[in-house]
């Protein structure tokens, strides 16, 4: 049950990023999402899309440089 539900909370990020692939929310959270699953490569890549489409979110540039596997 846990998986499914997993799977397709994925999915409503996929589809969210095919709707507003400019929208820094939605890789932000995209990001979080990941991190949660400790997929934190794909997390990194996520948050540095988003602090690149909004450079004024703090919470996107502070987890861009965190959650990079290249800077820890």
């Amino acid at each position: 049950m846990q998986k499914t539900r997993i799977n397709e909370a994925e999915s409503l990020f996929l589809r969210a990023k095919d709707l507003s692939p400019n929208d820094s929310n939605v890789h932000l959270h995209y990001g979080l999402y990941l991190m949660d699953l400790a997929r934190i490569p794909e997390a990194a890549v996520s948050f540095e899309k988003a602090a690149k489409l909004k450079s004024s979110d703090y919470e996107s540039n502070f987890n861009a440089g965190e959650k990079n596997p290249l800077i820890l």
